[in-house]
């Protein structure tokens, strides 16, 4: 039992010594009620031995160590848990790409990148076709009668599994051939033509020899079939390509064939237009993509052809049977090679979901007589006895929440480590259910802590865990640019952006991997859609920019900007000014005029204020017609001081009937404090800062943008939309280059700091066959840019006018020359 407790005569001794603390050893291993419990009463025994006398079963404090120990023991089993069942939904799956996991098909998954992996993948996705070739195109251009040979320059030779196709399908085969082919172009690749192979006949000479068991079946011919085909499809799918004696190849499919025992003198023999058999084929017919060997079914039996033979007797065979079951093999293989397709990225598992968060109070697991379980006081308990449950029941609470707080975070887990950033908790708190939830009027807190950012920490935690999950995927510690570069935001909002951009980072990483030589498929729509290349795709997300590709210039036209080529740059249409406002009643004093030193004190800074996009626009719309026309250093203002809260200040006057919003236009430690409006209230005039600097924040990063251009792509085309290679003067500014045109006048493109980091990124992301030339232009340069380049994206996917496309692409070819040597900006 536990002694009443004395008042004890503190020693006048400062040397006396004091009871050691005890530590219990953390120990690692499967959850043991009787160890855990044997341990915390040695515990007791050493901490409480003068106080504490009775061990057994019947004290009220081994029933509570107990029940500790208990509760314990099962939260320690359910940490145990496989991680699989951690990270499962109720739904009893696994996530993988929101966890930063791949399935292992999917994880070794790479685009096709080679000549011999691109046709590969042509015959894959296009089931009609049999085989295709990928060359390099020899030409000659405009200037020069030496012929050139161009890698870059593609020309696909294709084949179709079908003996005979008409102009049409042929066409529409072709069709296919382009589409799917700009599908998986390389950065730098250009299709110059897809040309069908000319086919040639040929007939399979010599002698074969099938085993007893295939004689005995009277499965001759399907032996011979199957032969056939293996033939067939060896010769009609170029496998023989690369190998050193072509018909040594061929013996060896033959002989791997079911029945086959061996041959002898086979040949390929050359079919004429009449049926006759000719010479043999030579090495060179082989190995060259121009041409199509096809196996002639009219002569695949004969006595000048082929004979069969079944223990050394020669068999007669039914020929016309034989080419039946060749093209039922036909059929059979076109009907499989339809059903196969490359399967999709594995977007989840199967994992058992386990419930953690079912959590029965300790309460429950004593004995009646406690009066604390389910089962409560009897009615006639007296108030006393009421008010000592309750008191036990108020100590035991705080075990309690505990415990529900840790299975809470033990459940979270699924969302904390993962992609998912919708629940902004680090430390989520449990709730306790049923009677023990009783003792509280509401649950105390969860709001509170939910909403308190310096306790949660949530941004940073999350941006840990997410460098994480892109190091599982061999990736070291990203820079992006919101790490180091912030006109904009506060910490807080910079935090949230950064979060943001490495969220869509982890969600993409597989395919930034997979796909990092990948070009636009322009084919395709690509203005306004995420149609674009991988290096376009990975820069965006570095730079916190959006996925799309969009005009750089008109959000400026959308907020009402006019372009000058004089000294003001861009400014405002002023006509619609309006003389009264709710916010103003005092516009112009001041304006353009930096404050005298006694007008500086006093200034407040402008508090944060929650404000919607709306009422943003009407103050920007309100607040521009009086003021930004008058300001001759209208860039700074707009795009750098005007997007940050912190450049704003309030002054109210001595008789607090007005008040005055100032902005620091200079840079460092200078100020450069400018009048803007006056206000009836400081309410107003913070209203009026911050929904003006949320709008100038929104107009620079939706200024904010690219254009990646290769310059393969402008070579001039012929009426059928072919390369004219032989037009262009010199082929070299069209090989291995790419142009990067970046709008340069936002708060953060303007900065030089800011510019080498993203020709750095640019220069690390790019392919190496690729020289990259990055150009920051300005307002007009880049205007006259997208008004080509949409027109030109525009054209190319209609393929409608080729003289329209050559007049746009030589306009872009000259003003990216002009740019490189310096011309322009």
């Amino acid at each position: 039992m536990i002694k009443p407790l004395k008042a004890e005569r503190i020693s006048d001794n400062v040397n006396a010594k004091t009871s050691p603390a005890l530590t219990l050893v953390k120990r690692r291993g499967s959850s043991d009620f009787e160890q855990l419990r044997k341990t915390m009463v040695d515990a007791v025994q050493k901490l409480a031995a003068s106080r504490w006398t009775d061990y057994n079963l019947h004290d009220p404090g081994i029933t509570i160590l107990e029940s500790l120990c208990y509760a314990l023991t099962d939260i320690n089993h359910r940490t145990d848990y496989a991680i699989e069942n951690l990270l499962a939904d109720e739904n009893h799956e696994l996530g993988l790409r929101q966890h930063g996991l791949s399935a292992p098909n999917d994880a070794f998954q790479m685009r096709p990148l080679t000549a011999t992996e691109i046709a590969d993948y042509l015959c894959r996705k296009i089931p009609e076709l049999a085989s295709a070739s990928i060359q390099e195109t020899k030409v000659k251009t405009k200037a020069s009668e030496v012929g050139c040979t161009l890698p870059w320059l593609h020309k696909i030779y294709v084949t179709a599994w079908a003996s005979s196709n008409s102009s049409k399908q042929m066409q529409e085969l072709k069709a296919k051939v382009v589409t799917q082919y700009h599908r998986v172009r390389n950065l730098g690749n250009a299709l110059y033509a897809v040309v069908p192979t000319k086919r040639v006949n040929v007939a399979l000479s010599g002698d074969i020899y099938l085993n007893e068991e295939v004689g005995e079946s009277g499965k001759v011919e399907q032996a011979l079939a199957a032969m056939y085909f293996c033939v067939l499809s060896y010769l009609v799918t170029a496998k023989f390509h690369g190998t050193g004696e072509p018909m040594v190849a061929l013996l060896n499919e033959i002989h791997k064939v079911p029945g086959v025992v061996t041959t002898s003198h086979l040949a390929l023999i050359g079919v004429t237009a009449d049926g006759r058999l000719d010479k043999p084929v030579s090495s060179s017919v082989f190995a060259d993509p121009r041409y199509a060997l096809r196996l002639q079914l009219s002569t695949i039996v004969g006595a000048s052809a082929m004979r069969v033979f079944v223990r050394n007797r020669q068999v007669s065979v039914d020929a016309a049977g034989i080419q039946e079951l060749i093209h039922s093999l036909e059929e059979a293989h076109q009907l499989q090679r339809r059903m196969q397709r490359d399967a999709p990225p594995t977007e989840s598992i199967a994992a058992p979901h386990k419930e953690l968060l079912s959590y029965i109070s300790v309460q429950n697991h004593f004995p009646a007589n406690y009066g604390i379980n389910a089962f409560g006081l009897p009615a006639s308990a007296s108030p006393q006895r009421k008010g000592q449950a309750k008191q036990l029941k108020g100590y035991l609470t705080l075990f309690d929440q505990l415990l529900v707080d840790h299975l809470a975070m033990l459940d979270s887990i699924k969302t904390f480590l993962s992609t998912d950033t919708q629940v902004k908790r680090v430390y989520p708190t449990g709730k306790l259910d049923g009677f023990v939830a009783q003792i509280y009027q509401s649950s105390p807190g969860i709001e509170f802590l939910d909403s308190l950012e310096a306790y949660q920490n949530y941004s940073p935690r999350k941006a840990r865990v997410l460098d994480f999950l892109a190091a599982m995927n061999g990736r070291d510690k990203e820079s992006f640019a919101w790490d180091f570069n912030n006109p904009y935001f506060s910490e807080l909002a910079r935090a949230e952006q950064l979060l943001a951009c490495k969220q869509q980072y982890v969600e993409n990483i597989g395919t930034l991997a997979r796909d990092r030589a990948a070009g636009t498929n322009f084919v395709e729509k690509t203005w306004g859609t995420t149609n674009q290349s991988t290096l376009e795709k990975h820069v965006r997300i570095k730079l916190g920019l959006s996925e799309r590709r969009l005009s750089t210039v008109y959000p400026l036209v959308r907020a009402g900007l006019n372009h000058q080529e004089g000294d003001l740059g861009f400014h405002f249409n002023a006509n619609n000014a309006k003389q009264e406002t709710r916010f103003a009643t005092s516009f112009y004093e001041n304006i353009g005029h930096s404050l005298a030193a006694d007008e500086t004190r006093n200034l407040r800074p402008v508090p944060g204020v929650s404000v919607d996009e709306p009422t943003s626009k009407k103050v920007y719309h309100q607040v521009r017609n009086h003021v930004f026309g008058h300001l001759k250093n209208l860039r700074t203002l707009l795009f750098r001081a005007g997007a940050n809260l912190a450049s704003y200040r309030i002054k109210v006057s001595d008789q607090n009937s007005i008040t005055r919003l100032y902005i620091n236009l200079g840079r460092g430690s200078r100020e450069n404090w400018l009048y803007l409006v006056s206000t009836k209230s400081e309410h107003d005039a913070a209203i009026t800062a911050n929904g003006l600097c949320q709008f100038i924040q929104t107009l620079n990063s939706d200024m904010e943008g690219f254009h990646l251009l290769e310059h393969q792509l402008l070579l001039p085309v012929s009426k059928d939309w072919q390369p004219a290679v032989d037009k262009v003067a010199s082929i070299n500014p069209f090989a291995n280059t790419q142009s990067l045109v970046v709008a340069g006048w936002s708060a953060r493109f303007v900065e030089a700091e800011f510019r080498r980091y993203v020709e750095d990124l640019v220069l690390q992301e790019s392919p190496a066959h690729m020289y990259t030339q990055v150009f920051w232009l300005d307002f007009s340069t880049m205007e006259r840019f997208e008004v080509l380049f949409k027109n030109w994206c525009d054209v190319r996917v209609g393929r409608t006018d080729h003289r329209k496309f050559n007049f746009l692409s030589a306009k872009l070819l000259r003003m990216l020359t002009k740019l490189a040597e310096g011309g322009l900006r």
